[in-house]
């Protein structure tokens, strides 16, 4: 009986006729993964298609057939009244920060990633060799996480606007001052692994081509950030004409599209030799005024221009949640400074301009992708809840959690979708995610790469 099964195994796993089609498909049953009877989100349509079988071996996707059909695997599973979505990605992670904690709190937060479904991140801004090992120890299985794609150090002209970071994680910022600096530091860069490069605020503009020709040379995309919410020294329009291909910050926007009247004022205040208090008045002002400060030609203006360049935004719309508990300091003692008021009269303009671009790109076909700015597993989820508040359709959330990332980063040949010879990265959902965003924490099972990490 033994050499009977084996015999059937192996006949099995060379081939098996689907009973309602003629194609043919190759796997093994002993160590296939059958999803039975699971609602699978199409990145196509934007859809839930009807519930299917879908067929997993090893690590890729091999087959998804009508639901009930007669595929044998020593693992089937249940699947009814669920539904499958890709991995999830997070477009914007600083994971170098979990480095500082004790090796258990690392382990516990990157696992955690995985098991509420986070399988990749893109992460911009973290020394670059610390980054290299979280990789190493998630790709040796050492440890468990999701796949990291990472820039490695964030990139600035002098002044560092970020040195302070430098005392706890050593290279955390960089300084790109001069072409010779750009010729050293991205081949190493790429040498140690980054497959994509993050720009932020006060690069030199006379620099900045180059230092796009330089990263295209050794195959580095480029993430920027123009920084300050109004006095970028890269603005969008310039980012975007260069070759960038993603903007971070729902903010990013604002200077671009400021009306007629208040623009020769702001170009005024651009540099470091503006005076600081003259510039702190503009910026209040226009945070008071908010959408009302805002050229809506302008914004369709950029809608096109990012469009027609396949330029895609990042939001992180979550750092107001961090801003707004930051500022809650003192709040129940009545002692409330007046730094404090300014800061959250410029975070609630910021906040009411950032939700605004979100909700109007996305309505006018901008591609969003989801990120955090942060380190939490937890802010993944929270992300997609703000995006879907700010005026996001769910399907577009979670496109840009998926399918977006996954083209953006030139791997939608392996991520994000579910489909035919695609890495089995996979959720199963208890609810459905397009009738509510939220429903993504309503996780019944995880795959990673063919393996089942949570049920």
């Amino acid at each position: 009986m033994k050499k009977m099964r084996t015999f059937t195994l192996v006949i099995f796993s060379i081939l098996l006729t689907a009973c309602s089609s003629s194609e043919k498909i190759t796997y093994n049953p002993e160590s296939a993964i059958l999803l039975q009877n699971v609602a699978v989100f199409n990145v196509k349509s934007g859809k839930m298609n009807h519930p299917q079988d879908v067929l997993l071996d090893g690590e890729k996707i091999i087959a998804l057939k009508p639901g009930g059909s007669k595929i044998e695997a020593v693992k089937s599973i249940d699947c009814t009244g669920k539904y499958v979505i890709p991995g999830l990605c997070d477009s914007h992670t600083h994971l170098a920060f979990l480095t500082t904690k004790s090796e258990d709190s690392i382990k516990a937060e990157l696992a955690d990633f995985v098991h509420r479904g986070v399988l990749y991140v893109r992460d911009v801004g973290g020394p670059i060799d610390v980054m290299c090992k979280l990789k190493n120890k998630i790709t040796s299985a050492e440890w468990a996480g999701p796949e990291i794609f990472y820039t490695g150090p964030m990139l600035e002209s002098s002044p560092l606007h970020w040195e302070g970071f430098n005392k706890e994680l050593p290279g955390f910022t960089v300084a790109l001052d001069k072409k010779e600096d750009v010729d050293k530091l991205l081949p190493e860069l790429a040498d140690k692994g980054a497959k994509l490069i993050k720009t932020f605020m006060n690069i030199k503009p006379d620099l900045y081509p180059y230092i796009v020709e330089i990263a295209n040379k050794n195959h580095l995309k480029i993430v920027h950030d123009p920084g300050l919410p109004l006095f970028n020294w890269v603005p969008i329009d310039v980012a975007v004409e260069l070759g960038i291909t993603t903007i971070e910050h729902a903010k990013a926007p604002w200077p671009y599209v400021l009306k007629d009247e208040y623009r020769k004022e702001h170009d005024a205040l651009i540099w470091p030799d503006a005076d600081p208090e003259q510039r702190m008045k503009f910026m209040l002002q226009m945070a008071e005024l908010g959408i009302a400060s805002i050229s809506e030609k302008r914004l369709k203006d950029l809608s096109y221009l990012m469009i027609e360049n396949n330029v895609v935004l990042c939001p992180t719309l979550r750092v107001f949640k961090d801003w707004e508990e930051e500022n809650q300091t003192g709040e129940a003692e009545g002692e409330i400074t007046e730094e404090q008021k300014s800061r959250r009269k410029r975070a609630t303009g910021m906040k009411a301009v950032s939700d605004y671009f979100v909700r109007i790109l996305s309505a006018n076909g901008v591609k969003l992708l989801v990120g955090q700015d942060n380190n939490d597993a937890v802010g993944t989820l929270e992300e997609m809840i703000l995006m879907k508040a700010a005026g996001v359709p769910d399907v577009e959330v979670l496109k840009g959690a998926t399918i977006y990332a996954a083209e953006w980063l030139e791997l939608d040949d392996k991520y994000g979708a579910v489909e035919p010879g695609k890495i089995a990265d996979l959720v199963v959902l208890n609810s459905n995610p397009l009738d509510d965003i939220a429903h993504v924490d309503d996780v019944f099972m995880v795959i990673q790469h063919g393996e089942i990490v949570k049920k």
